[in-house]
């Protein structure tokens, strides 16, 4: 969706005092077939018409023939497209469809004229365009490095742009190829600007770091470290006397760019801050948020003038409940159950967590309200691990201090505490027929126990190390383990005995979660990745990295989805087929730690470190997925 506001520099006469007026002046639905990434925004000053000398001309026809100009706004997005349109008497109207990168157009930047346009795309490629007639000029001799946002140096000679060795690039726009490297020593550079004076270069790096170049002595002269997570945009105001930051971090901070002085720092968005802009005047700046929102900002007074609400993902937060736990939770589930056994009477909507303080908490989900009606205690160190039975309303809980704990869910009443004597219970998981409960330990061996006797019927070796987690097929036929070696283990539950050992990961197995046909087994792992296994073959299907943590993982009921959560706080959807991401949430500000599908799919609960429970609307199948899948796997 391509929105354009309106800043209105006045108001009615009967204000005393002329204040900004802010409204959205158009709404482009669907501009793109895919997320949009990228905008900017043309200015093209039409030549002024040759008149015929006529000594009778009205003098006062002479603003008619002055030059005007012709505005473009240019977006890019996923579908891999540039798109051009004109704006003209409160319409946008597509003019060109740039084609030639293949995996997203991540960053666009004008020229100071507005008729040259330069991209970059994931795929490492960096085009200049004619803006006028929409024709490619010349793709840059990029080579192997990554390129990343762009900027036109105000001369309009050449172009700059990050990269993923922490090194700014300089790009000779007649040449065509890199002319001068700035080594900030860094990390990845995800953010540059240059300075409309022509002096300074800034660039904002992966871990906040924001470096400041001379560009006349090629050399760095201020290193910034005010914020704590990466530097998403910056920008300089129109007199190059300020630079202005957004951080991942939710903060904007203004810097003094000749003392390096620390100017003003501005919160007020709820999520990542992705980018921002000065007016042409100096005197404004808005910010584009995560949390959807786009915000204006008066400079003198440092205060937000206006929020525009007008984006919203298709599928985002529903709720968010704060200060769920009093530390972190570590785990959570979700289940749908009728105690009435009235199939006419509504199944209710349960979720369970636990975390940090010791405690199991039980939620009720009603009219998008999250209302807590049972604290359970017995558990002296943190819960680790909550399951509900699939046919009955029994909770069971693990904990640090070795004590496992059935529950009845509606009561809240603690059932039975399993002697499980010096043996550490890790993750644990339901049989398909909710007769058994399994769980792993250190010693590397799977203990199986009767639900109702509340004993030990049998125990499986695998042979290996510590088993972090541990999951039931739901046919009750097959046991999955990941070690913290990485190695999984899938055991015949009938033959009692291990019938794949796979070294799947390099790094311990957080999760794993068979599909609902039996068929799939999902794993995730400190190393980063999601995977995707044939439970009859033990062969790898689909491997995903993550880059970071990976430590949960679940299957949407009708076996389509899957979720992750990972270390980065974020929450992945992705599509069983090829591990294809669907949507990435960012709500969390901390290690996400359990992720669970309700019973129709259409909801998604998660639990973090940040101490939260958050549910999302989550999305659905795409209703094409060829042409998507064959792009993004590339």
């Amino acid at each position: 969706m391509l929105i354009v506001p309106n800043v209105n520099s006045g108001r009615p006469q009967q204000y005393s005092k002329m204040e900004p007026e802010y409204y959205m002046q158009l709404k482009k639905e669907n501009a793109h077939e895919d997320s949009i990434w990228c905008c900017g925004w043309s200015n093209i000053e039409k030549e002024k018409p040759k008149e015929a000398e006529n000594d009778d001309v009205d003098p006062t026809q002479e603003t008619i023939n002055e030059p005007s100009s012709e505005n473009y706004l240019i977006t890019g997005g996923l579908d891999d497209l540039i798109k051009v349109w004109q704006l003209e008497n409160g319409k946008l109207e597509e003019k060109h469809q740039l084609e030639g990168h293949s995996l997203g157009v991540i960053s666009v930047a004008v020229s100071p004229d507005g008729k040259t346009l330069a991209s970059s795309s994931q795929d490492s490629s960096l085009i200049l365009w004619d803006l006028t007639n929409g024709e490619k000029i010349k793709t840059m001799e990029t080579g192997p490095t990554d390129v990343w946002t762009l900027d036109f140096s105000p001369d309009g000679k050449h172009v700059i742009s990050g990269s993923n060795a922490g090194k700014i690039l300089i790009f000779g726009v007649e040449s065509g190829k890199q002319e001068q490297t700035l080594d900030t020593r860094g990390k990845f550079t995800l953010s540059v600007a240059y300075s409309p004076d022509g002096k300074y270069i800034a660039s904002g790096a992966l871990d906040g770091i924001i470096n400041i170049f001379d560009v006349a002595q090629g050399k760095l002269v201020h290193t910034l470290e005010g914020h704590a997570m990466p530097i998403r945009s910056l920008c300089f105001s129109p007199d190059s006397q300020l630079l202005l930051t957004a951080s991942d971090d939710g903060h904007m901070k203004l810097y003094d760019v000749v003392h390096a002085n620390l100017a003003g720092t501005l919160s007020g968005h709820a999520s990542w801050v992705l980018s921002v802009a000065f007016s042409p005047d100096g005197k404004r700046f808005a910010s584009g948020s995560a949390d959807r929102t786009v915000r204006v900002w008066d400079l003198d007074s440092m205060q937000c003038q206006h929020v525009f609400k007008e984006h919203s993902d298709q599928y985002s937060i529903l709720l968010k409940k704060e200060n769920a736990h009093d530390d972190p939770i570590y785990c959570c589930t979700w289940a749908k159950i009728n105690f009435s056994g009235d199939s006419a009477v509504p199944s209710k909507d349960f979720i369970v967590t636990g975390g940090l303080d010791c405690l199991v908490k039980v939620w009720t989900l009603q009219n998008d309200r999250l209302q807590l009606i049972h604290t359970l205690k017995g558990h002296r160190m943190a819960v680790v691990s909550v399951a509900v039975s699939p046919t009955a309303p029994i909770i069971a809980s693990s904990s640090l201090d070795s004590s496992l704990i059935f529950w009845d869910l509606g009561t809240g009443k603690m059932l039975t505490e399993i002697p499980t004597g010096a043996s550490d219970v890790w993750k644990m998981a339901f049989s398909g027929d909710g007769e058994h409960l399994c769980t792993g330990g250190h010693t590397g061996k799977v203990h199986i126990y009767g639900v109702k006797s509340g004993t030990l019927d049998k125990v499986l070796d695998t042979r290996g190390k510590f088993i972090l987690s541990v999951a039931c097929s739901g046919n009750s036929k097959y046991i999955a383990t990941g070690a913290e070696d990485g190695v999984l283990c899938i055991l015949d539950v009938t033959q009692a005995k291990v019938v794949h050992t796979v070294q799947a990961h390099t790094k311990p197995i957080r999760n794993l979660a068979f599909s609902p046909c039996n068929k799939r087994l999902a794993t995730v792992s400190n190393d980063g990745f999601a995977r995707l296994y044939d439970v009859a073959s033990a062969g790898l299907q689909y491997s995903l990295n993550l880059k970071c943590w990976a430590v949960g993982i679940c299957f949407s009921g009708d076996g389509t989805r899957i979720a992750t959560a990972a270390a980065d706080g974020t929450v992945r959807v992705l599509l069983t087929e090829g591990l294809i991401v669907l949507n990435t949430f960012q709500e969390h500000t901390d290690m996400v730690w359990g992720v669970n599908f309700n019973s129709n799919n259409k909801r998604l609960v998660s639990v973090s470190k940040d101490s939260c429970i958050n549910i999302y609307e989550c999305p659905p199948l795409p209703p094409k997925t060829e042409k998507k899948e064959a792009t993004l796997v590339k």
